[in-house]
């Protein structure tokens, strides 16, 4: 083979192997956003229903107060009881999401700092 030829062949092999390593990069890059938008969207909708159960909860607290009913408004009450019980599983759930974006964000940053010094390595070794 001519030398022309080989450096072409080198040219386009180091082409192909760029090519596959900036489609892998951005692949798991997008990956990563999909999987945060995921969770993102899961938090809103908890958040969602934390309000719905605020709305109800207000709405029946305000008819109690705003009839002639008499008696006691307390927690014993099923369906206060009930929204409650709602409400802290939603806010539960909202931090263990909250928790697993952190724990994303931190395999992100790492991946990325692994990334930048294996560029910079590979960089001073071709030098």
């Amino acid at each position: 083979m001519s030398k022309f030829t080989e450096k072409m062949k080198s040219f386009f092999d180091k082409s192909v192997e760029v090519s596959k390593d900036a489609l892998s990069k951005t692949g798991k890059a997008v990956q990563e956003f999909s999987d945060k938008s995921i969770v993102r969207i899961e938090i809103k909708q908890l958040e969602n229903k934390i309000q719905k159960e605020y709305v109800e909860l207000g709405s029946k607290v305000f008819s109690f107060f705003n009839s002639d009913k008499q008696g006691k408004l307390s927690i014993d009450d099923d369906f206060i009881s009930s929204a409650v019980k709602k409400i802290v599983h939603y806010n539960e759930e909202i931090e263990r999401r909250n928790v697993e974006l952190e724990a994303k964000k931190e395999e992100s940053d790492a991946r990325t700092a692994e990334e930048k010094e294996a560029k910079k390595n590979k960089s001073s070794i071709t030098e």
